[in-house]
C-alpha cells in the first residue's frame, strides 16, 4: 500500500528515506510543517536570562508516559553526569501507560525527591508553555521521531535540546543549522550566545505559520 501512494508531506526527510528503505516508498517527497503544532508562537516571549523560579539546571524529560521515552535511563544519566548541578526535573506524563507512569514516578521520586515534578494532567496550552519556559534543557531519548511539537516550542524559547544523534529529526535540524545535542552526553553548560541566537532565529523563521501556509500554497499550486 505504501509503495503505491504518490506523495509524502513531511519535513523530516530523513522519514522519507525510511519509507522508501523499509516499505518501498516511490512517490514524491513534499516538504511541509503539517500543522499549526509544528510551528513557533510568536507571542511567546524569548527570555535568555529567565529569573529563576528554581536554582540549578532544571530540565524536562520525555513527553509521555510510554516506555519510548526511556525515562529510566534518563533519570540515571542525570544522577551520573549531571549530579549536583540538577534543579528541577518535571516529566509530562499525561497521557500513555498507567502502571509505566506509576513507575515512573516512583522512580522520579526517588531519585529526586522534591526536586521531581511529574505533570499528570492535560494542561492548557499557555500554561504547557509556562512550564517549558521554566526549563534550561530537553532530553527526549526516542529512538524515533517524536515530541517535535515540544522539540520546536522549546528551540523556539533558546532551550538546549538533547536527541539521539541517529533519529530522522537530528539531521533535519543539523540541515536547517539548528545546534542539538546528543542524549547520550547531558551537559549542564549553558550554549554559547552566537549558538542561541542562531538557533531562536532559524527555529522562529523555518517553524512559522507563514512558512506553513507558503508550503500549503505551493502543494496545492502543483
Amino acid at each position: 500500500m505504501v509503495r503505491r501512494l504518490g506523495h509524502a508531506l513531511t519535513f523530516i526527510e530523513g522519514d522519507v528515506e525510511l519509507a522508501r528503505k523499509w516499505f518501498g516508498f516511490q512517490g514524491k517527497y513534499q516538504e511541509c510543517l503539517l500543522y499549526l503544532s509544528n510551528t513557533v508562537r510568536p507571542q511567546v516571549e524569548v527570555r535568555q536570562d529567565p529569573c529563576r523560579e528554581v536554582p540549578g539546571w532544571n530540565v524536562i524529560v520525555g513527553n509521555s508516559g510510554y516506555a519510548t521515552n526511556c525515562h529510566f535511563a534518563i533519570f540515571d544519566r542525570l544522577c551520573e553526569q549531571v549530579g549536583d548541578w540538577l534543579g528541577q526535573v518535571y516529566c509530562p506524563l499525561s497521557y500513555g501507560n498507567k502502571s509505566y507512569i506509576e513507575e515512573v514516578v516512583a522512580k522520579g521520586n526517588a531519585c529526586f525527591g522534591e526536586r521531581f515534578t511529574p505533570l499528570l494532567d492535560f494542561l492548557p496550552l499557555d500554561e504547557y508553555l509556562g512550564h517549558l519556559d521554566k526549563v534550561d534543557a530537553a532530553v527526549y531519548a526516542h529512538k524515533r521521531q517524536q515530541a517535535m511539537g515540544n522539540t520546536i516550542a522549546l528551540l523556539g524559547m533558546g532551550k538546549k535540546v538533547f536527541l539521539h544523534s541517529d533519529v530522522p529529526q537530528w539531521s533535519t535540524f543539523t540541515r536547517l543549522g539548528i545546534k542539538v545535542y546528543d542524549c547520550t552526553r547531558l551537559s549542564p553548560e549553558a550554549m554559547p550566545a552566537s549558538v542561541l541566537e542562531q538557533n531562536i532565529r532559524v527555529t522562529s523563521e523555518y517553524f512559522s505559520e507563514a512558512n506553513l501556509v507558503r508550503q500549503y500554497e505551493s502543494i496545492f499550486a502543483g
